[in-house]
């Protein structure tokens, strides 16, 4: 079951999903975009971790990526305490990783440490597109 729920630090509120199984069946499996996971804290989306996945191709779509870190966290190796996640699917693989750029600082400036990515996100294979988000320094 989807909920609509603010956004931790921001008043926006977003649909978030439970992590399991049932919910990541709701994701197109070839569609590009980014993701958010986190946890519901005082009906709030606290997002711990931000990503991307897929081109549009069909190669290792939202679904894809979603269902990859379901699995570490069923088998204990990561992401344990993650509840729930949001998508926002993009219409280019540019459009993708700027939106996880701005997501990735976004939530590192509120979250600090407590944040899962720990390195700027990498940019697109065969790309050189610089980091959205003015005054970057952290990609190259």
């Amino acid at each position: 079951m989807k909920e609509l729920i603010k956004y931790y630090g921001e008043d926006v509120t977003t649909i978030v999903y439970p992590f399991d199984e049932k919910s990541m069946e709701k994701v197109a499996p070839w569609k590009c975009g980014t993701y958010e996971l986190g946890i519901k804290e005082n009906d709030e989306f606290k997002v711990l971790y931000v990503g991307r996945a897929g081109d549009g191709s069909g190669e290792r779509g939202l679904r894809d990526r979603l269902e990859e870190h379901l699995w570490e966290k069923q088998s204990g190796k990561k992401f344990v305490e993650i509840t729930y996640f949001s998508v926002n699917c993009c219409n280019d693989v540019l459009e993708a990783f700027n939106e996880e750029c701005k997501g990735y600082h976004k939530f590192k400036e509120w979250m600090g440490t407590a944040i899962y990515n720990k390195i700027h996100p990498a940019r697109p294979t065969g790309t050189d597109y610089p980091c959205p988000v003015e005054g970057c320094e952290e990609l190259d």
